[in-house]
């Protein structure tokens, strides 16, 4: 997995289709816990995320920017769907509680309601 978010360049170029701008994480880890996904996403938020400094957020035009990131094959800048810090240290507490869950060694699949009848070929 990994993660893109806009930089300084990204003003101009997201927007007509420049290739190299924005800063990617490649190689981000998936782990049972998922801490150390959460404090990378956490720093890159709130550390290297341009996606508020561009003109479309400024004047409330954001949904051009998701547009744009499906126009031109980019992934949703993280500022969409973790908005802020308070947002991750709410994704870290939900990420801790669900962790502590005990699933059962065994899940068995539902049964199905509907009966399964063969016709022969013709």
């Amino acid at each position: 997995m990994q993660l893109w978010a806009p930089d300084e360049q990204s003003e101009h170029d997201l927007f007509s289709g420049g290739q190299l701008h924005g800063i990617t994480i490649p190689d981000l880890p998936i782990t049972h816990d998922g801490k150390e996904l959460l404090e990378i996403l956490t720093v890159v938020v709130s550390d290297h995320d341009k996606t508020n400094e561009l003109s479309t957020m400024k004047h409330g035009i954001y949904p051009l920017i998701l547009l744009a990131c499906r126009h031109y094959n980019f992934p949703v800048p993280p500022t969409f769907w973790i908005p802020s810090e308070l947002c991750a240290k709410f994704l870290k507490s939900c990420i801790k509680s669900l962790a502590s869950i005990q699933l059962p060694a065994q899940v068995t699949p539902a049964k199905s309601r509907h009966k399964k009848t063969a016709k022969p070929l013709a």
